[in-house]
Formats: structure tokens, sequence, C-alpha cells
């Protein structure tokens, strides 16, 4: 496996990955949506720190956004917690895997 950040050529292989989320994965997951005009968006520069987890084959099995800040949602989902919220100094970590390759572990 390896660790990279998404480029201009994985909009395919991103989409499909996107498409094969169980709705179950997918409500776990709200950074973005998931669908088509994303892959491109993300494939294409336009998010930053977008990293995948693929195969030999470029087969994506886990995705990530690293973000500086948080999304819009967490903000209000966050003030529920007694945690204090730094929007400055704080980072957006969103993490999301293949159903086929999730509490399967990693081996190094």
């Amino acid at each position: 496996m390896l660790v990279r950040k998404v480029s201009e050529n994985d909009k395919e292989v991103l989409f499909r990955y996107f498409q094969g989320l169980s709705p179950e994965t997918l409500k776990r997951f709200g950074t973005h949506p998931f669908d088509e005009h994303i892959a491109y968006l993300i494939s294409g520069g336009n998010y930053q720190n977008c990293s995948a987890i693929c195969l030999d084959d470029d087969t994506v099995v886990a995705y990530s956004v690293v973000k500086s800040g948080y999304v819009g949602a967490d903000v209000v989902r966050y003030a529920n917690y007694p945690i204090s919220i730094d929007c400055e100094n704080d980072y957006t970590l969103a993490p999301s895997v293949a159903d086929a390759y999730q509490s399967k572990g990693v081996e190094v």
C-alpha cells in the first residue's frame, strides 16, 4: 500500500472509491459529499491535503482530508461537547476507509 497526496490523475479511481462506500460509511464522513464533482475538484488540486491509501493497481482503499480549522458543521457539533474550539489553531482530520478494508488492521 502507498499513502500519497491525491493527484490530478486520480479523478476516476477516487470516484470509484466514493461510489463503493456503503450508506453507513457515508453517514460517518461529513467533510464533503462523495460525488463525481468533488472527485474532480479534489483531483484537480482545489482541495489541499487530501491523501489516499492505494494498492499497487491504484485502487483507493482509504481517503483522508486534513484541513486547517473546522468544516462548518463541526463547529456546531463540537459546541455540544465540553471542549474548547480554536478555529485558527485546530485541524480537521476526516478519514474514511473502504467497507471491505474496515476493521482489518494494518500490516506493516
